[in-house]
């Protein structure tokens, strides 16, 4: 199931969020589980996907368009910066701004006593032209993916438990509210 749903996600010219969020929770299922459209704060949008999987806690934010995507090195010669741009615009704003979501998925992991689950930021470019280097794919500690990229990290194997993942689900479903449930 796995692998066609990893290929599914590689391939597919699906509808931006439902197609994306349909897609991710059959590759999780049977290792873990994912929470769609969550706020993390009262006036914050939503974040887009939380996959919980024995590898840990991936913050998914998709940015579906045919866009260029490219690494630049701005600075002088040995002091150089790796920055992140999108159709020649810098958007290393993004990055900032999901490393900001990243540390309060990480403070309500310590609440509830998961203070070393791994949480991985995810900025998924979905059908677009990603041209970075395997070392060029973390920008301050926020992985930019491909659908390839994302599709592997999703069904990767790691340290947790079934149990563990099952909690941590229960625990991250009561402490963030589910704007689509919310509004309905």
């Amino acid at each position: 199931m796995a692998l066609d749903s990893a290929e599914s996600l590689r391939t597919a010219d699906f509808g931006y969020e439902r197609g994306l969020g349909a897609i991710l929770d059959k590759l999780v299922r049977g290792h873990g589980s994912v929470l769609h459209h969550r706020r993390l704060a009262r006036d914050e949008s939503p974040l887009d996907h939380l996959a919980v999987t024995t590898a840990g806690v991936l913050l998914i934010e998709p940015i579906y368009a045919p866009h260029q995507v490219r690494c630049r090195h701005t600075g002088q010669l040995f002091r150089t910066t790796a920055r992140l741009y999108v159709d020649g615009r810098d958007r290393m704003d993004e990055i900032a701004h999901l490393r900001r979501r990243t540390e309060i998925v990480r403070a309500l992991l310590l609440l509830v006593g998961y203070a070393e689950v791994p949480v991985l930021p995810v900025l998924a470019f979905i059908n677009s032209d990603l041209r970075l280097s395997h070392r060029n794919r973390v920008f301050d500690g926020v992985v930019v993916a491909d659908a390839s990229h994302l599709a592997d990290l999703v069904i990767h194997e790691g340290p947790l438990t079934q149990a563990n993942v099952m909690s941590i689900v229960y625990h991250l479903d009561s402490l963030l509210p589910d704007t689509v449930r919310a509004a309905a």
